[in-house]
């Protein structure tokens, strides 16, 4: 997938993906 650039939609996505 692609890496945003946001660093809240980021981590959103890391702890969507990690839990």
């Amino acid at each position: 997938f692609v890496l945003p650039l946001s660093p809240s939609f980021f981590r959103d996505i890391i702890e969507n993906t990690f839990t």
